[in-house]
């Protein structure tokens, strides 16, 4: 049971990540995490004011020449969901962007905890956006890998 409540901790804690991940590319990632108020809306593209005046500000604040694009999952019935940038090229003057949803292994132990996984992107704010979706499974552990507990 204390093992359960550790890793039940560490995951909590590991949940989201936030900051600017900046490596040169026109996307990077302003905030992602398990847990995200959903209105319906799969992309929701915020200016800097739209930023301010919402809930978003306490998580990531505005930068004047960018956007912050907001891609949502939706609802998943259980633990072990996220999002990612997989992959963004540009091409015929849009930026074309790539979200992964990583999928939990079907063999693998998970919370029963309803979940809302998104991703918030700083994007170029005068960009033209194409946005695409993958789905990736994460790989299970072989039978000789797994630890009994």
């Amino acid at each position: 049971m204390k093992l359960f409540i550790v890793l039940l901790a560490i995951a909590g804690v590991s949940a989201c990540t936030a900051g600017p991940q900046s490596s040169g590319a026109d996307a990077s990632e302003a905030w992602s995490g398990a847990h995200c108020i959903t209105d319906g809306r799969r992309l929701q593209r915020m200016t800097p004011a739209q930023i301010q005046a919402s809930d978003w500000a306490e998580h990531v604040p505005p930068q004047a020449s960018q956007s912050l694009l907001i891609v949502r999952a939706g609802s998943r019935p259980t633990a072990g969901y996220g999002l990612r940038l997989a992959e963004q090229s540009r091409q015929n003057g849009k930026l074309q962007l790539v979200i992964e949803e990583r999928q939990p292994a079907p063999d693998s132990m998970r919370a029963q905890v309803m979940t809302s996984p998104c991703i918030a992107l700083w994007v170029p704010a005068a960009m033209e956006l194409d946005v695409r979706w993958s789905k990736a499974s994460i790989p299970s552990e072989s039978a000789d890998q797994k630890r009994p507990y």
